[in-house]
């Protein structure tokens, strides 16, 4: 494991609406070791942010470093800023962060998990993150 979710441990009034699983490999161990870094500074600058401007927060991050594969959820706590925000990982900003490791959005395993409140003996509801 990299680093603890960035609100495990955090009284928020929030619950998790929607979660994403992210993961990617990375070339070569200079590469993974760069993104690792990277990872716990992003982590503890979404760990300071006051609890009510928090929409989303990173899960575990876990780390298989023989097969340079990293792996983190993002729990979404806005049901609008989830449905806006969930193709991020697709923009510039993202673009440029994935070109520092070799990558692109391409190169990302991206699922997403929302809760279905209309169910309640199927809360979860399961898509791929081109659908919703």
């Amino acid at each position: 494991m990299i680093c603890y979710g960035t609100e495990e441990g955090r009284a928020l009034a929030k619950r998790v609406v929607a979660r994403s699983s992210v993961h990617f490999t990375v070339r070569d161990e200079h590469v993974l070791s760069r993104c690792v870094e990277d990872l716990r500074l992003f982590s503890a600058v979404l760990r300071n942010r006051p609890a009510n401007e928090v929409n989303y927060g990173w899960g575990r991050i876990t780390l298989d470093r023989s097969a340079r594969r990293i792996a983190f959820d993002l729990n979404w706590y806005d049901r609008d800023y989830f449905k806006r925000r969930r193709g991020a990982y697709t923009s510039r900003f993202h673009a440029e962060v994935l070109r520092r490791f070799d990558l692109s959005a391409s190169d990302l395993t991206v699922s997403h998990v929302v809760h279905h409140e209309l169910k309640p003996e199927a809360k979860w509801k399961h898509f791929h993150s081109t659908g919703w």
